[in-house]
């Protein structure tokens, strides 16, 4: 196997060690900018600050089991 061969599996593996911190942070990003929308729709319905994010995380669920509906999904 070549030098470069090694380099680029020693590099693959480098990428599937960060990737799934990356993936959760990506997963994070995404529920975080979900809630927003939502708390602003609602605010614009004239909804206090309190009751629409209470409304938006209503709407959305468990963080925990739509995190992993979406692990599950791949």
């Amino acid at each position: 196997m070549s030098l470069m061969s090694h380099f680029r599996r020693l590099m693959a593996g480098a990428r599937a060690l960060v990737r799934p911190q990356r993936d959760e942070r990506d997963l994070d990003d995404e529920i975080r900018a979900y809630l927003d929308a939502s708390v602003a729709a609602h605010l614009e319905r004239g909804m206090t600050p309190a009751a629409a994010e209470r409304a938006a995380r209503l709407s959305l669920g468990s963080v925990t089991s739509l995190k992993e509906d979406v692990r599950a999904v791949g």
